[in-house]
C-alpha cells in the first residue's frame, strides 16, 4: 500500500510534468475504454464466423482495421468526459417507440 506521501509527490510529479491526473473507479466495464474495444472487436469476429485458428488471426487484424478513430475518440469521451454527451441537438431521439396495444374490455 502506498503511503499518503508517496502520493501527493506522485501527483506533484505529475502535475508539474504538464500532464493531469485523472481519478476514476478501480474497476467498472463501463467506464473501462479497453472492454468497449473488446467489445467491438468481438462483434466484428463473430460477424466472420470463424473455423479455425487461422482464420481467427486473419479476422483479428481485420477486425481491429474494422475500428474507426472516432470510435477510438469516442471511447475515452464516454469513459472520462460524461458531459461531452449533455445538451448535444446532434442525438438523435428514437422514433421507434410501439403505439401502446389499447385492450378490450
Amino acid at each position: 500500500m502506498v503511503k499518503s506521501e508517496n502520493k501527493v509527490s506522485t501527483k506533484n510529479i505529475i502535475n508539474s510534468s504538464g500532464n493531469h491526473l485523472i481519478y476514476t473507479v478501480l474497476y467498472h466495464p463501463r467506464l473501462n475504454c479497453i472492454e468497449n474495444w473488446f467489445s467491438k472487436v468481438k462483434h466484428y469476429i463473430k460477424l466472420d464466423k470463424i473455423t479455425n485458428l487461422n482464420a481467427l488471426k486473419d479476422s483479428l487484424k481485420s477486425s481491429i482495421k474494422k475500428i474507426k478513430e472516432e470510435h477510438y475518440k469516442n471511447y475515452f469521451i464516454y469513459a472520462y468526459n460524461k458531459d461531452y454527451y449533455k445538451n448535444k441537438e446532434y442525438i438523435n431521439v428514437s422514433n421507434k417507440h410501439r403505439e401502446p396495444k389499447i385492450y378490450k374490455d
